[in-house]
Order: structure tokens, then C-alpha cells, then sequence
């Protein structure tokens, strides 16, 4: 392991298939030094997904916008009706900080009538994606393009798709919240002080690039897409309002229309009071929320895959942290495992009943290689691919019985 150095600080890594590496111009790079980006090394994470495709230098930021990028699409498949994958995914360029001048935001959306949808993001100095705040951006950028394809699909014209700058901060603060639980309790905390919600005009019609009604952190936004999801039920309204929103609609015109089933019964008065009282009720649950089934197979195998990059070839490898007797003592390795091991601990109540044995499996393994116990750790290896494998059947299972057979 000692040619090999660390590129992926605390991030997982992506589901979408491992990553490929080649030489060829930047393309995001429109000012700057261009000739000296043209010899850089690029990284392709997730390609042939049919979801984020990202393009980045070989290094940590590349691969952790991979990982955040595919842990968004899960987080976001049912509230923005996402499907398993397009046909063809959405382009995601990141580009380096030294490729020109900093802009706000820092990303732009570009689209095609055919679904062809871009993604160009300028990326912050190195180690800001383990900041909140830029972990925020980069997740609006992401969920701006994720909504604007699926406006196409719905067959909105180009001109008129609309994505709200609430939506984006909303969508973004749920993979937030879903990535670190204990953020879902800081929201609550925040909403709790207010003396009053901010209005729910001034939420629904928050202009990019203004400060966030409410505070800095956007809270008021994810309040919004919280409790809209919540009061739609199961009626549909919630799905119905983004598809008018996106097309362009008048976003409080929209919410009489399909939420009048429920809250939105009288004027604007009555929309109001339903809006702080229904807002206040949200932020005043105590839950602890679970992920899918699907969510966590896929978290656990991230969470026990690490990309390192080998200087000899200038290629990223993927190591697996549960197997990895041979590098047990690797300093590298060893504090990876040890991280990854407090947030598996601290995330295990979240996880689906189908995987949690395969969840404490996978403890065990590391917590053997720690104390290099060799017989503890093969047992422990061996129950985290039963468990895993179980786990698989009995999700397949599942969604034979919840399809209807299929």
C-alpha cells in the first residue's frame, strides 16, 4: 500500500460503476490557463448510469461528487418521480478552481430539446466538499438539473421550464439531512427559535441568488418541500404542483389548484395559517427516518469501498475495507475503517431491517482486522456475504410482492 495515497478523505464512493481515467481538453475550463488543464488526467464517475455522470480531475473532489451525486438520486427518485435511470444521464462537469475568476453560484444548467441535459459546476478550493455549505451548492446544482430533465421528459418546452430556487435548496437539504441525521434535529432547532416561519409567498418565490427566507441555511426551504410532501399524502397534489411549477406556473396559483383537496381550501389568509401551523406541527415530530432497502445495500457498499489513487499508474483503485487483510495495518486504512465505524454506529438505527445483520456483520469485520484477529475476521467476512445475500433476496422479494407479482 505504499504506493498508493489517499484521494477520498471521509467520502464513500459512488455506485454507478467504477471509475475510468484518460487524457483529453477540460472542458469546463473556458478561461484560464487552458493549455495547462488540456494535459490534466480526468476521472469519469458514473458513467453509463443513466443518472449523474460526472467528469473531474483524478483526485478527492471527482470522487466525491460521485458519491454525492448518486446518493442524491436515491434521495430524490420519489419526490421528484425520478426513474431508475434515462437513457442517457445527466452530464456533470466539474471544473477545476484555478480554471478562471470564482461566479455566483458557481454552476449553470444547460439543456436540449432532445433530454440532453449539462451540468457545469466550478469547484471550490480542495477539501470544501466536507463543508456543509458547499455540500449544499454542489447538491442545488445537482437537483437544478435533475429537475430540468425531467421538465423535458414531461415534454416541457425549453423556454418555459422554470426550477424554482426553493425546490433546489429543499431537494438539497433532504440529502443533507439524509447523509447526517443529526441535521434533521439542527433544521428542527433552527425553525423551533423563529418567533414566525417566513411567509410562504416569500418561500415559494425566493429568487437564486438572494438570501434564503428565514436565514442563511435555507431552512425555510426544506420546511416548504417537507410538509407539501407530507400534506399531499398519497393524493398526488405534491407530484401534480412540480410538474405545474416546473412548466412554469405561478407557484401559489399552483398550490390552490392542487392542494385544494386539503389545506388550500379558502384564500390566501387561510393558506397562510395552514402554512405556520402545519410547518410549526413538522418541526416539532421526533423521528428517527429509516432508509429503503435499496438505500442501504447501496450506503453499506459504499461504506466499505474506498478509492485510492496509485502514483505508479495514475489510475484510481478501489479497495474493499472489509477484505483487506493484507493492508490491516495501514495507517491509511486503519483511520478510514475507524471513521467509517463511528458513522455506521451511529447511522445502524436507519438502517432497513433487511440489512442490519449485514450491517453489524461488517463491524465485526473491521473491529477484527483492527485487533488483527484472523479467525474473528474471516467469520465475520463470511456472515457479511451471507447477510448481504439475504438481505438481496429478501428485497428482490419484497418488490415481487409490493409489483404485483411481476
Amino acid at each position: 500500500m505504499s504506493r498508493l495515497c489517499l484521494t477520498l478523505a471521509a467520502g464513500l464512493v459512488f455506485f454507478g460503476g467504477l471509475p475510468t481515467a484518460h487524457a483529453q481538453n477540460w472542458p469546463g475550463a473556458e478561461t484560464g490557463s487552458v493549455a495547462q488543464n488540456a494535459a490534466r488526467r480526468l476521472a469519469n464517475y458514473g458513467m453509463a448510469s443513466g443518472r449523474f455522470e460526472v467528469v473531474a480531475q483524478l483526485g478527492p473532489e471527482g470522487a466525491q461528487l460521485g458519491e454525492l451525486a448518486e446518493q442524491a438520486w436515491a434521495v430524490w427518485r420519489g419526490p421528484m418521480g425520478l426513474p431508475e435511470r434515462w437513457p442517457s444521464g445527466i452530464t456533470v462537469r466539474l471544473s477545476p478552481a484555478d480554471a478562471g475568476p470564482a461566479v455566483l453560484p458557481g454552476w449553470r444548467v444547460t439543456a436540449e430539446p432532445g433530454g440532453v441535459v449539462g451540468v457545469w459546476i466550478q469547484a471550490r478550493r480542495a477539501g470544501d466538499l466536507d463543508d456543509l455549505a458547499e455540500q449544499r451548492r454542489l447538491l442545488a446544482a445537482l437537483a437544478a438539473g435533475a429537475l430540468r430533465r425531467q421538465a423535458i421528459f414531461a415534454g416541457v418546452a425549453l423556454d418555459r421550464i422554470t426550477v424554482p430556487a426553493w425546490l433546489c435548496a429543499g431537494a438539497a437539504e433532504a440529502v443533507v439531512m439524509r447523509r447526517q441525521p443529526a441535521m434533521n434535529d439542527a433544521w428542527q432547532r433552527e425553525v423551533a427559535t423563529w418567533a414566525r416561519l417566513p411567509g410562504l409567498q416569500a418561500v415559494l418565490d425566493w429568487s437564486e441568488g438572494a438570501l434564503p427566507p428565514g436565514g442563511d441555511s435555507g431552512a425555510s426551504a426544506y420546511t416548504a418541500w417537507a410538509w407539501l410532501q407530507l400534506e399531499s399524502g398519497r393524493s398526488g397534489a405534491w407530484h401534480r404542483y412540480l410538474a405545474e411549477i416546473l412548466g412554469g406556473a405561478e407557484a401559489m396559483a399552483a398550490l390552490s389548484r392542487n392542494y385544494a383537496a386539503g389545506f388550500a381550501k379558502g384564500g390566501p389568509q387561510e393558506l397562510e395559517l395552514a402554512w405556520q401551523t402545519g410547518a410549526a406541527n413538522l418541526v416539532a415530530v421526533k423521528n428517527v427516518p429509516v432508509m429503503e432497502a435499496s438505500e442501504t445495500r447501496r450506503w453499506l457498499e459504499q461504506m466499505d469501498r474506498l478509492v485510492l489513487l496509485n502514483r505508479e499508474s495514475g489510475q484510481d483503485e478501489i479497495l474493499s475495507l472489509a477484505e483487506g487483510w493484507p493492508e490491516r495495518k495501514s495507517k491509511v486504512i486503519t483511520a478510514q475503517r475507524e471513521e467509517r465505524a463511528a458513522l455506521l454506529a451511529a447511522n445502524f438505527r436507519r438502517m432497513h431491517p433487511f440489512y442490519r445483520n449485514a450491517a453489524g456483520s461488517l463491524g465485526r469485520a473491521w473491529l477484527a482486522l483492527g485487533q488483527e484477529k484472523n479467525r474473528e475476521w474471516r467469520r465475520a467476512f463470511d456472515e457479511l456475504r451471507q447477510d448481504m445475500a439475504s438481505g438481496r433476496e429478501l428485497e428482490a422479494a419484497s418488490a415481487r410482492i409490493l409489483g404485483g407479482g411481476e
